[in-house]
Parts: structure tokens; sequence; C-alpha cells
């Protein structure tokens, strides 16, 4: 496939990556990025820390936690969060487990 259609690389643009370019790795940024990466580590490694985080939904609080009292994000944002999605979510995942936990997928 490279031989037929070779990648015209003079065409990539990393101009972003440069500080001058205006994007500066600030403390809020940093931070957002440990808490992000950091849950996301949590996640990947439920089954070594289930006896520390308990669930899924208490490891999801800790960005939440983090980024509210830390003033990164503000109460003006939650307005725009898309709410129906997280709530059909959540629901979903509440039908699973009473589905799970129940006698119903034992039959």
């Amino acid at each position: 496939l490279l031989r037929i259609c070779p990648p015209d690389l003079a065409d990539v643009n990393l101009d972003f990556m440069i500080a001058s370019n205006g994007f500066v790795w600030n403390k809020h940024r940093k931070l957002t990025a440990a808490v992000c990466l950091t849950t996301c580590f949590l996640w990947l490694t439920f089954d070594l820390n289930k006896p520390t985080t308990g669930s899924m939904g208490t490891i999801a609080l800790l960005p939440i936690i983090l980024l509210f009292g830390t003033h990164i994000l503000q109460s003006s944002h939650l307005g725009e969060i898309d709410w129906k999605v997280i709530l059909l979510l959540a629901g979903g995942q509440t039908l699973g487990t009473a589905v799970q936990d129940s006698t119903l997928l034992q039959a």
C-alpha cells in the first residue's frame, strides 16, 4: 500500500505543538492532563484497585471533585453538559447491574 500510495509528509503541519503558537502547558492544563490520565489508569486497572475504590462510579467522581475543587471548572460549566446522554448511560449501567445481580441471566 505504501508503494502504491506513498504518504506526502511535506503536508504534515506540527505548528500547534510549538509554544510560540500560543499553546503553553500552564498549571491548569498540566493538572487537567494528570487528572484525566489518572482516571483512565484507575479505570484500566479496576480489578486491581477494586478493594480501594469500590466501583467505577467512585473513580468517575475523581475528575469531577478535582476539577471543580481546584476551580478549573466553574459552576457555569454544568449547564453546558449534555445531561441527557449522561442519564442515558447511567440508566443503562443501572439496568445492566440490576439484571446481572438478579437471577434473570441464570434462567
